[in-house]
């Protein structure tokens, strides 16, 4: 009876080996379809395929953040999704919109007009909750530098009072919405006690 014990060694070496770049490969794919899925759902396309995104879409095109000095656009995902890993998530909102879409959808500027309120509400709440992180994926603090005394102020005093951008900046992209209870420097702004 001979020993073969360095064949099969060599075998279960070389089917890990394989199995360990099919593993690898099958990631690397399967990463490459996330991304692919991330980049379709957070399109134009995708994000203004709802009735209900018309309208938004309409005011965007408006805004600075469409037609910017720079050329840098903000996409939807840009501002409603944060980003990194989180992003993945997307497929989360993506599934709810929908289904809002479909049980209560917006069909007339009416519709539109009527739940902005409480629309805005749910995106100020999510800004503050996340400290306006969406904002920071095209605007760095840091790099900020405001043409006016008063806005050079406004964001030295956010340092110290530990407010974010949506605490000043709201109403820059969508039509206006009162912001009901708000407080700080928003309030103070709205209220005219602030001069930015």
């Amino acid at each position: 009876m001979t020993n073969n014990k360095g064949g099969v060694i060599f075998t279960i070496m070389i089917r890990s080996i394989i199995g360990f770049f099919i593993i690898l490969f099958l990631g690397f794919l399967l990463a490459l379809g996330a991304w692919q899925f991330i980049h379709h759902v957070g399109g134009w396309d995708a994000c203004t395929s709802c009735h209900s995104m018309k309208f938004a879409h309409e005011e965007y095109q408006k805004s600075t953040h469409y037609k910017s000095r720079s050329g840098v656009r903000a996409g939807c995902v840009d501002c409603h999704i944060p980003g990194g890993v989180l992003r993945v998530l997307i497929f989360k909102q993506l599934i709810k919109d929908r289904y809002v879409e479909l049980t209560n959808p917006i069909v007339t500027k009416g519709d539109w007009d009527r739940r902005r309120p409480a629309l805005a509400k749910k995106v100020r709440d999510r800004l503050i909750y996340n400290k306006s992180a969406t904002c920071g994926g095209c605007h760095k603090e840091d790099a900020i530098i405001p043409s006016k005394d008063r806005g050079k102020k406004a964001h030295q005093d956010m340092k110290k009072t530990g407010e974010t951008c949506i605490d000043c900046h709201y109403n820059i992209v969508h039509a206006e919405v009162p912001w009901e209870g708000k407080s700080g420097r928003a309030k103070k702004l709205e209220e005219g006690m602030l001069d930015l």
